[in-house]
């Protein structure tokens, strides 16, 4: 009788080199993922998908981990299929012409990068694994903004039907087929009695849009930076969803249901649509509208010129044309898509050193003013960039030296603060400011106050005891000179 030692398998025959070829070589589909076709041929061949892969990958990188992440890595792929060109019967560049992509997962808690993050275990639809000849798996099934099926218009199953696990094709048994389930060893094209099914196509269509934006690198025939475009779709799904689970996706849930995605990106097609909205056309530029003509004209060139440099990749003609420093756009575009601040954006990037600079922080100066009646303090932003460049000398063309100065040119007569103290001590300083006081009394209808904020550099001159040769001692004494007896 034979014991159950004799069946024991040496380790030395599970590393034995292939030395013939093999009798089935089946080839890729259209769409079909890598990791689908190579577990296609190792059931073809009677052989484990996971033992395959660490027979032929070198110790260290056949890994069972490697293997679930060779859609992202290039490098790995290739090296598997030329171990693999001996044995099958394909022409390799085929093989190396399938689709990989390119964006890996990151570890950030709240992830800008979602809808290209490509997810751990694919969707599917059952109804295309249970009608194809042969089941295969398509490579844009692990994209999160891939929720329906564009062929049977229903929403794709994110896990088994039967144990709500993950799909982990490439772990199943050689003997069994690629809908198996890993986990509970049920078919996943069974037990779906349910199919949602999305209440307009537009969503559909609206997927066909992405799915085409991901895979060709355009939109509107145009080339575009294909991470920015989804940050800007999820930006916008998050904004106009109300589902808690969307707006902060936690780092354990990570991977939502695909029909709390679909949802959210329905509402941001329609918003788009209700809108008339361009995807590029971010809340960050509505601002240049309230700008003066000239200078709204400029900057709707610049942002003309930014998405050039997005989609070209080197800098446009306007750098050059308006003397801009070499690595704007660079700096421009990735704090304006990061934190859609135009301001801080052009700030950052040395806008104010352009032949339009100036002009462009007089503006911001007199709006301030306008708004809050009272001159802008250099501290805050964007004053702070424009009192530095001002000290820096980008002005200088205009005798602009440093925040007194620029302040002057913005506001003129209207503008007082106490870095130019020796001229308030003159005869002349203080007659300006007994102007500026008659000035607001008829503007407000009221007697200014010490306390007001628009006059906290007055009030700063009289305690300091400036005009004191006159008999200004205190802010009463000011206004009785001004206003008389009230």
């Amino acid at each position: 009788m034979i014991s159950s030692l004799d069946w024991v398998i040496p380790s030395e025959m599970l590393a034995e080199e292939f030395d013939e070829k093999w009798d089935n070589s089946p080839k890729p589909f259209y769409n079909e993922s890598f990791l689908s076709w190579f577990s296609r041929l190792a059931k073809a061949n009677c052989a484990d998908i996971l033992g395959l892969f660490q027979i032929l990958v070198e110790k260290g990188k056949g890994r069972p981990c490697a293997l679930n992440q060779i859609e992202l890595n290039p490098i790995l792929r290739g090296i598997l299929i030329s171990q693999l060109e001996p044995f099958i019967d394909i022409d390799p560049t085929s093989l190396k012409k399938m689709f990989f992509h390119h964006y890996r997962k990151t570890s950030s808690k709240i992830d800008w990068n979602y809808l290209i993050t490509i997810q751990p275990s694919p969707k599917y639809c059952p109804i295309c694994l249970k009608t194809d000849t042969e089941p295969f798996f398509r490579d844009f099934w692990q994209l999160p903004f891939v929720t329906i099926c564009s062929r049977h218009k229903s929403l794709l199953f994110d896990c088994c039907p039967h144990c709500n696990s993950p799909v982990l094709f490439w772990e199943t048994s050689w003997d069994k087929p690629l809908t198996t389930c890993s986990n509970c060893h049920q078919d996943l094209t069974e037990g779906c009695k349910f199919l949602w099914k999305p209440r307009s196509h537009d969503g559909i269509k609206f997927q066909d849009q992405l799915l085409n934006v991901y895979m060709t690198n355009k939109y509107q025939n145009q080339p575009i930076n294909v991470r920015s475009f989804f940050q800007k779709i999820w930006k916008l799904a998050t904004a106009e969803s109300g589902d808690p689970k969307v707006k902060k996706i936690e780092k354990n849930y990570r991977f939502l249901p695909s029909e709390r995605i679909h949802k959210a990106l329905y509402l941001a097609y329609k918003s788009l649509q209700s809108n008339n909205r361009n995807i590029f056309n971010s809340a960050a530029w509505d601002e240049i509208n309230s700008y003066p003509k000239p200078l709204r004209k400029v900057f709707e060139e610049l942002k003309t010129a930014s998405y050039y440099f997005q989609t070209e990749g080197r800098n446009p003609p306007f750098v050059d044309h308006y003397n801009l420093p070499k690595n704007f756009f660079r700096v421009f575009c990735k704090l304006l898509s990061k934190q859609e601040n135009l301001q801080k954006a052009f700030t950052t990037a040395g806008g104010l050193k352009s032949d339009f600079g100036l002009a462009w922080g007089v503006i911001q100066v007199r709006r301030y003013y306008e708004e809050n009646h009272c001159p802008p303090y250099s501290k805050y932003h964007p004053f702070c960039s424009i009192a530095y460049f001002s000290e820096s000398g980008a002005f200088l063309n205009s005798s602009i030296s440093d925040w007194s100065s620029f302040l002057k040119k913005a506001l003129g007569n209207r503008v007082i603060y106490c870095r130019i103290n020796k001229n308030f001590k003159s005869k002349e300083g203080f007659k300006r400011v007994c102007e500026y006081l008659k000035e607001f009394h008829q503007k407000h209808n009221r007697i200014p106050l010490a306390k007001g904020l628009e006059l906290k550099f007055v009030n700063k001159a009289v305690r300091r005891g400036i005009w004191a040769q006159f008999g200004i001692k205190n802010w009463d004494d000011l206004i009785r000179h001004v206003f008389g007896k009230k």
